[in-house]
């Protein structure tokens, strides 16, 4: 799903209308990566939490020349899918492609 999609389905599931349901879409990425930036644990309830992990410097092998290189530590975003998710994505498996089933569709 791209973010037009995105858009027009909180048009269409809520009373924002069209000029306002993107400014809101946009809205809640800027807290998400806002949150994240400010190492903060983002907890969505059913759905799933977005966290900071650290990962450690490491040694590295170069396959094709055999060298070593030393990557840096890093930041990064880690997501844990909630309960609602995780149904949702079984049920997918199950159900084969397509739309998966979610409660309250």
């Amino acid at each position: 799903m791209y973010q037009r999609e995105l858009d027009r389905q909180v048009d269409a599931d809520t009373w924002l209308g069209t000029a306002h349901a993107p400014a809101a879409v946009v809205s809640m990425l800027a807290e998400l990566s806002g949150a994240t930036a400010r190492d903060e644990a983002v907890r969505l309830p059913d759905f799933g939490t977005l966290s900071v992990q650290l990962r450690p410097a490491r040694t590295m092998r170069i396959p094709t020349t055999g060298a070593f290189i030393t990557r840096p530590a890093a930041r990064v975003v880690s997501f844990w899918p909630g309960r609602v998710l995780r149904e949702a994505t079984k049920g997918a498996q199950n159900a084969g492609p397509g739309k998966p089933e979610m409660e309250g569709d």
